[in-house]
Parts: C-alpha cells; structure tokens; sequence
C-alpha cells in the first residue's frame, strides 16, 4: 500500500508535512495524484473509463494557496470542506508561497493532511512515484503470493509441516509473529479469550486489536467449527497489504487444513480396515473360523466363505511394507485377506480362501498368486512364500508352511517358493495309532470347559512355532497370556516345555489330533508308532541327506538337541569351537530343507526323526509312556 508518509519519504519529491499533519495523514493510502484548480465544481478528480469524473478519494490533492479564497478563513473553510467531503488522502501546496494560516487552521479542524512540494518538481512526477511504487509493491506481493502457493503445494504431503512452515514465513513477510490458534493449532493466545470464543465458534470472521503497543489481526480459518484461528501479531499497524497477506495465507491454511483432515479421515478408515484385517487373522489362527466368518463379511461379503485356504507372506523392508500392501490390494481386488504381519514388521500375509476340491478352484481365488508373484517379479528385496492348502481350520499350518516357504525364498533367484511337497512324519504314521495316542496323550484337557480348551490348543500350538512374543501378537493377547497358557498344558501333561524334545513330543500330538480316531484306550507308546518300517524309512533317508556334508552334522545335531539346543553344552561334549557348533547347524539347514535355529516344526522333525532310528530319548507325556522302546 502506498502511503503518504512514504511518498513523503521520497527525497527528490521534495514533499513536507505541515504542522501536525503527519500524526493525522502518515498512514493514509495514496492510489493516484491530481490537480484541483479553485472553484473547479464538483464532482472533482480525473476522468474514468465511461467519461465522466471520479472523486477525490484516496488521491494526493494539489491545490493552489496564492489565492485570495487561501487566506479568507470562512472561504477556505468552504472551499477544503467540499474536498474534503470526497475522501483525498492529503492536500499539497507550492512550498515557495507558504500555506496561509487560514489554510492551515482550516485543514486542522476538517482533518485533512497538509503538505508542501517545492515548485520546481513536475506534479506528473509525483503521479510517476504513485505508480512505480504500486507497481514495485504489486511485484512483491506476486512474489510473496507465489511463495505462499509453492507452500501450499509442497504441504500435500505432510500438512503439519506445512503449516508450520507457513506461519513462520507470514511472520516474516509482516514483520511480526503468527500462531495458529484452536483445533489442531497451538494453544489460545494472549488474546481477549471472549474474542478468539467469538472466532472459533464463527460469529466473527476477522478482528484487529491493538494490546498496549502489539497490533492483532485475528483471521479465521476454514468453514468447520470450531474454526482455527490465524493470529497475527507485530508492533506497527496494519496496512492494506499486510492485512490482504493474512487474510491469503488464512485461505490457504484452510486448503491444508481440509487436505490434513480428510488425510487422517483416511489413515483413520484404514486403521480400521487393517484392525478388522488383524481381527479375521487371529480368529483363523485360533481355529475360530464361524466367528472369523462373520468378522470378515464386514470387509467383503462371503470372502471366507470357503472350505480351504492358501497362505501367503510376503516380505519386504519395513519401510516399504505398507505402499507394497496397497498394491497387492488393489491386485488382489477383494479376493484374499491381506494382513499386515502383527508379529513381524517386514511380513504381509494373504490367505487366499478356495472353494471345493483342487480340481475345481475358484478362478477369481486363483488369480491371487499370480498377482502377488507379478508384484515380486518387478521388485528387488522382496519375497514370496507360499504354503500348501488347508482347511479353514488349520491356518496355522498353513502359516507354518508359507513361513518355511519364505525362508527358502530368500535363497532363491526369483526370491519366491512354494511349499515344497516332501513327505511329513504324520504322512507316514498310522493316522488310527496316531490319533488314539494323541486322545491319550491330551486326555487330561477333557477336563476342561470347551470355552478355555479351545483357545488353549490354539495358543500352545503357535507357541510351539513361535517366540511368546510373536505368538501373542498373531493371536492378539498378551505375552504373560501366551506363557500362562504354555504353563498352564505343561502342568496337566506334567511335560518341561522348555526342552525341545517335550516340545517335539506335544508338537506331534496336536498335529495327530482329530487326524484318526480319537477313542481312548488302547494306544501304543510314542517310541512303538515310531518303530515301524514306514517311520524308520522316512527318517532314514531325511536325515542321510546329511552325509553330503564330508563333516559329522547328523552326531552335532544328536548332541546340540541332547544339549536342548544349547551352543555352548554342545560344543564342550564334541570338543568344538561353539562357531564351528552353530556352522554345523547351518549347513545342515539346506540339506535338510528346514529351519533348525528357529526352532519350531521343522526342529520337531529332526528331533523325531533321530528319536527313530538313532535311539533318542523322548520324555514321558501323560497317559502313556513316551519312550523310545517299545
């Protein structure tokens, strides 16, 4: 805005306050310059566009005071009153005569600033200074307008921020301080708390104060109440421009304002999705399908409406497992359950339902695991495991298998596997034995109520696979849950659960379980359904696999799991560096096709496997004796 205080502060325009003018006029906005002769009739002021006269208001008057009108004080009075009805911003006279004291006692008592010029200034200069000022005022604000929609934009990803940045840059541009006031602003400031209440609930759009000598401009922000309120703050009125900057700046607050809002409208929507997600897995994974069922229809209708299932895990680095999960989504289409892993942070699970028999799958289903390995195919560090099918019911196993999958997936060049059809310990046993001899072994749960059985098969089950940690958080209880619950089997089954062959020994039993028969009575010890030609030949040529390594593996694996997986206890049986202990192990792996470190299934089968055909001992479970020997 161009005032007359700064035209007045143009040297070569030679213009002077007469007295006590500049305390009246300093502030007043110029917008053009004009020459009034006396007696000029009113309406005064230049031509405008249609041809006819504008007024006077906000133009810097030059008026002649050699006339006799000049030092008349009623016709001076008469004269300046008829200007100064139309609003000029200041008059000015030639500095060579003097205004007269008429003059001057006349503009004190209308109001009107007083100035003087020297004669030998053009007034078309004085027009020219109006508009380069304008003109350089106008670049500014084009600039300052500019920088404020470069903020804007930079601010679509992370609004917070950009509000910040944005009220620090107005505070610079007004020479002054800015803060955010109310719903997701900073706290109220010292202004009239009535005031900023009036604000935030929308029965005022703007208010100016001035508190001692801080001049406010209160401004508020966006249409939903209650509104946020822009507070502005520096030591010096406010000027035209000034005020139009925060009241631009408010605008675009608003804009990200709304863009934050309706991103934490959609964070918000996705954590529920994701938590029903999360809701669906841990019921699947306790064996709680109907529940699972009627949970997943307030995703998509009838999408667990199945008999059997895939499963899926993806891994990817942690900071890119969310944008890989909404594209496999939008891949997926609704065809498959997609979880972030609870338990590890770099896993997506999908588990893929499948109606009917293998012969007759659902085509939408099983279009899932070619989208998913399209997506592996076009991404470095990123791999894919997938398990065989399974009932509804068994999830766990299906995780299990994905999760053995996955880990061969990290050695391969594609960074993708499948569940790799070798032949299982419970494929080769008698499934009638087996299961009278897992109703044996279990039968001290019977006494259970159904409610708490349940969830404690489930939760013993994953715990055998898992840490306490990780199988509590695929479950969705507490760690100090998972434990009671591990404690709690042992008791009634009188087994340590912290050595690795009762953990293989109960491994085997809830696996038996509803595989066979489940009458009680009559079952054969663990070390007799071990002891057959079926068995003996399985683990024979599982664990002759290890004789392609020209080192000992299959005695280091024997002491380490003797030693309960103990490193150290093994290496100072064998009379080896504990390295050399944990290097044994590791090869052992890809021989075997199995993770042994990680404990689980996969350890549970090396354990029986030796417990077959190399005489290991196995502890006694309840209900009938586990040892080796028949």
């Amino acid at each position: 805005m161009v005032t007359v205080g700064l035209l007045a502060g143009i040297p070569e325009l030679t213009l002077r306050f007469g007295p006590g003018s500049r305390e009246r006029g300093a502030q007043r906005s110029v917008t053009g310059a004009v020459t009034v002769p006396p007696g000029t009739a009113a309406p005064y002021g230049p031509m405008d566009g249609t041809g006819r006269r504008g007024g006077l208001a906000g133009l810097l008057v030059r008026i002649p005071a050699d006339g006799d009108w000049a030092r008349d004080r009623r016709r001076a009075e008469i004269h300046l009153a008829r200007l100064a009805a139309d609003g000029p911003a200041a008059l000015v006279v030639p500095a060579s005569s003097g205004p007269p004291e008429a003059l001057v006692e006349a503009t004190a008592r209308l109001g009107i600033p007083l100035l003087t010029i020297s004669d030998d200034v053009p007034w078309s200069r004085v027009q020219r200074a109006i508009d380069d000022e304008q003109l350089r005022q106008a670049t500014g604000r084009s600039a300052r307008l500019t920088e404020l929609l470069e903020l804007a934009r930079t601010g679509t990803h992370d609004t917070d921020a950009a509000v910040r940045r944005l009220t620090a840059w107005l505070g610079d541009a007004i020479g002054g301080t800015v803060t955010l006031t109310g719903r997701n602003g900073a706290p109220p400031t010292a202004a009239d708390p009535q005031l900023i209440a009036e604000l935030t609930e929308g029965r005022l759009h703007a208010a100016a104060v001035q508190e001692d000598h801080e001049h406010l401009r209160l401004v508020t922000v966006g249409r939903r109440r209650p509104h946020p309120v822009l507070v502005a703050a520096r030591d010096r009125p406010f000027d035209e421009q000034s005020t139009a900057l925060v009241g631009h700046a408010a605008d675009v607050l608003a804009l990200l304002i709304r863009a934050r809002d309706a991103e934490e409208h959609r964070r918000r929507s996705e954590e529920a999705v994701s938590a029903l997600r999360l809701a669906v897995l841990q019921l699947l994974m306790g064996g709680d399908v109907v529940l699972a069922q009627r949970t997943a229809a307030g995703l998509h209708p009838g999408l667990l409406d199945a008999e059997s299932a895939d499963v899926y895990i993806l891994e990817a680095p942690e900071d890119r497992r969310d944008a890989l999960a909404r594209e496999c989504d939008a891949a997926v289409d609704g065809r498959a359950l997609l979880v972030r892993c609870p338990a590890y942070e770099q896993h997506l699970i999908a588990i893929v339902p499948l109606q009917g028999h293998a012969a007759a799958r659902d085509e939408r289903a099983d279009g899932v695991g070619p989208a998913l390995r399209r997506i592996v195919a076009a991404r470095d560090g990123v791999f894919l495991g997938g398990s065989g099918r399974h009932p509804l019911a068994r999830t766990a196993e299906a995780y299990q298998e994905a999760s053995r999958a996955l880990a061969v997936a990290r050695f391969r060049p594609d960074g993708m596997a499948a569940h790799a059809a070798q032949t299982r310990l419970t494929e080769i046993l008698d499934l009638a034995e087996a299961g009278r001899w897992a109703a044996e072994v279990l039968r001290p749960l019977d006494s259970l109520p159904y409610t708490g059985r349940g969830p404690l098969l489930s939760t013993v089950g994953l715990g055998l696979e898992f840490t306490a940690v990780n199988a509590a958080r695929i479950l969705g209880v507490s760690r100090n849950t998972v434990r009671a619950r591990m404690d709690r089997m042992a008791g009634l089954l009188h087994l340590d659960l912290t050595d690795v062959r009762a953990r293989a020994a109960l491994h085997l039993a809830l696996q038996a379980h509803g595989h066979g028969p489940a009458e009680q009575g009559g079952a054969v010890p663990l070390g007799r359904l071990l002891d057959t030609d079926g068995v003996r030949g399985w683990a024979t040529e599982f664990l002759g696999r290890l004789a392609a390594d020209d080192r000992d593996l299959r005695r280091t694996l024997r002491v380490w799991i003797a030693e309960n997986t103990g490193v150290e206890r093994a290496a100072n049986r064998l009379g080896l560096h504990p390295q050399t202990v944990r290097e044994h192990v590791r090869s052992a792996e890809p021989l075997l096709r199995r993770q042994l470190f990680t404990g689980g299934g996969d350890l549970y089968e090396v354990v029986l496997a030796l417990a077959a055909v190399d005489g290991m001992e196995l502890p006694a479970l309840t209900g009938c004796s586990t040892g080796t020997s028949p």
